[in-house]
């Protein structure tokens, strides 16, 4: 499990890489401090919606024509999306939502409670995101089938997927410059 990072990322992917980033030190890659110690998890930056068919899918691209669905409930993982408007602020300033999925096995992450840890690890990432100044939460939504409304991973293949637990984030960004760039 890792860290799947983009090389070089501009404008509103540079948001998205920060919060990405310090999510995943915080939960994961902090040693003996990480929230979710000895937890595996797969962090992606921004994934493209694609259609096939009708059918709708969250991929994430690998390289030149490569892609990699997200949608499927092996392993841990968080990715975003951003279809929402890009609204100009003033100058080179801008700002838009994205939305942070995370698919989890909640049992492998929160071993030492006995009782079904859904609340526990949304407050873990909500805590994690209070320290990211990028971006605001908007709301949290748990409902699967209107997360996932549409998508190839539909009501029938979720249905009972104990001990997952999958629930969306929209996040507002802050003012960010198109100017900026990123070293990793």
């Amino acid at each position: 499990m890792s860290n799947h990072i983009k090389a070089q990322p501009k404008g509103l992917d540079i948001v998205i890489q920060k919060v990405q980033n310090a999510l995943y030190k915080c939960l994961v890659d902090n040693g003996t401090n990480s929230i979710w110690f000895n937890s595996l998890l797969d962090a992606y930056g921004r994934c493209y919606i694609t259609d096939c068919d009708g059918k709708k899918d969250i991929e994430h691209f690998i390289n030149k024509n490569d892609y990699k669905t997200v949608l499927f409930s092996e392993g841990n993982k968080f990715f975003f999306v951003s279809e929402y408007e890009v609204e100009h602020v003033n100058n080179s300033f801008y700002k838009s939502f994205i939305d942070l999925y995370f698919v989890l096995n909640i049992a492998k992450i929160k071993t030492a409670i006995p009782h079904r840890a859904d609340e526990e690890v949304r407050v873990d990432v909500l805590k994690a995101l209070n320290n990211v100044s990028e971006v605001n939460v908007s709301s949290v939504e748990t409902n699967i089938s209107s997360i996932f409304n549409g998508f190839v991973w539909d009501k029938k293949e979720i249905d009972g997927m104990q001990p997952y637990h999958i629930f969306k984030i929209k996040l507002e960004t802050v003012p960010y410059n198109i100017n900026d760039t990123y070293c990793n």
